[in-house]
């Protein structure tokens, strides 16, 4: 029996694919350091308000994704 055969994707789908991958790692990484900052800024001694924020922000986003499931499909 002969095994079956992968196609392989095309050179410039996977350079698009790692491109765009890499963009959303800047994004998220440029993101994440401007919201660290603004909170320790305005909040640097208070550990439980930094943690409200961040779980407001998360709740945030699961409200969106229940609301809106397409966002997802978008990434």
């Amino acid at each position: 029996m002969d095994p079956i055969e992968t196609p392989k994707a095309p050179e410039r789908l996977l350079r698009t694919k790692l491109f765009h991958s890499v963009i959303t790692i800047l994004w998220w990484v440029g993101i994440w350091g401007l919201s660290e900052t603004v909170l320790i800024l305005l909040f640097k001694n208070s550990v439980t308000t930094r943690l409200a924020i961040y779980a407001g922000m998360i709740l945030f986003v699961f409200l969106m994704i229940f609301i809106s499931p397409d966002i997802v499909e978008n990434f």
